[in-house]
């Protein structure tokens, strides 16, 4: 498996890999993970993946494993990987590109004709893995042909039990994720500037990013004192935090399929999300949480609103979280699902 270094580049792609490795992965199958990027200068960057490069030769040359699995994004993350398509496809080896991007569409729209024309020849020459059924169709389209092309969401660490959502207490408003623009931090502080007359909630921040100017942002608006900026938590931290009686609020601009809302579902809480990515395919409107269309502040303010006001339907959409999640995306369940596409025969697409 070929990814991101899980302890220097945190993220939900390191976060899927430590699941899946937690979860047994390592023990059901001969494991080696190589990590071809990591955060830091750019000398460090080239290092590693240099390094990964001659890793990921010698394992083709000696090891020859059966699989290689790749997570990858767009742009600068896709070009990297697509070298070690190609070097499975020289080797004849199985390669599965598990496809993480938040702004995959976006990011072919833009290329030119030659580079979109490699992107489908090295789509081509692998398997896909995508995130929701919305985006197995694209990537079908994009390379051609369906064959070969699967569908496996993001896992999630399933809790003891489900937390309960009574009509008493003061609501946490739970943002997980970088914050920035991408995951629309601004809406969500916009959001919270109009619902500053009600006095039952707060606001708990969780992720790394644009720090220093969220809080910036808050003090301008009068709400420091309401809204924690937390920064990046340990696992400790994020379930102390997912413990609390929440709305989990992601308000993205791009996703691929949030491993945030998934976690928050799985520990029975409901949520409220944007129309885009593999988003439509976790929350069903009315049944386990609210959607608006990104970049409408005042439309995410009165989903939020509607729910604090409403015990009776937090409680609904969270049962109905912990219940889809338990059969759909608990990391036990896809792991089962993951090694079943380890042991299908290749793709003749």
């Amino acid at each position: 498996m070929i990814g991101v270094h899980p302890q220097k580049t945190p993220g939900g792609m390191a976060t899927a890999y430590e699941l899946y490795r937690d979860a047994g992965l390592d023990q059901r199958v001969a494991l080696r993970y190589r990590a071809s990027h990591a955060e830091g200068s750019l000398g460090y960057r080239l290092m590693v993946a240099l390094w990964a490069t001659l890793r990921v030769s010698v394992d083709l040359a000696l090891w020859r494993p059966d699989v290689v699995h790749l997570m990858v994004a767009a742009k600068g993350s896709f070009f990297r990987k697509s070298i070690y398509v190609w070097m499975a496809w020289l080797f004849g080896r199985r390669s599965l590109c598990h496809m993480q991007a938040s702004s995959f569409q976006e990011f072919t729209a833009d290329l030119p004709k030659w580079a979109l024309s490699y992107v489908r020849a090295t789509l081509a020459r692998a398997e896909v893995v995508a995130l929701s059924p919305k985006w197995a169709d694209f990537y079908a389209r994009l390379r051609g042909d369906s064959r070969g092309v699967h569908v496996l969401g993001n896992p999630a660490r399933l809790p003891p039990a489900p937390v309960r959502h009574g009509g008493l207490e003061k609501m946490q408003i739970l943002f997980m994720g970088r914050l920035g623009a991408r995951k629309g931090i601004w809406d969500l502080l916009n959001a919270l500037d109009r619902l500053r007359d009600r006095d039952d909630w707060y606001a708990y921040l969780a992720g790394d990013g644009e720090l220093d100017a969220v809080r910036e942002k808050l003090s301008a608006l009068g709400l420091a004192d309401r809204v924690e900026v937390a920064g990046w938590l340990s696992q400790e931290e994020l379930e102390h935090a997912l413990g609390r009686p929440s709305i989990v609020v992601l308000p993205s601009h791009r996703e691929g399929l949030p491993l945030a809302l998934v976690q928050g579902m799985a520990w029975g809480h409901p949520v409220v999300s944007t129309r885009i990515g593999g988003i439509p395919d976790l929350v069903e409107e009315g049944r386990n949480g609210l959607l608006v269309p990104p970049g409408e502040p005042s439309e995410l303010a009165a989903a939020i609103e509607r729910l604090l006001a409403d015990p009776t339907a937090r409680q609904r959409f969270g049962a109905a979280n912990r219940e889809k999640v338990e059969a759909e995306y608990a990391v036990g369940v896809l792991l089962q699902e993951l090694l079943q596409i380890y042991q299908r025969e290749p793709s003749k697409a």
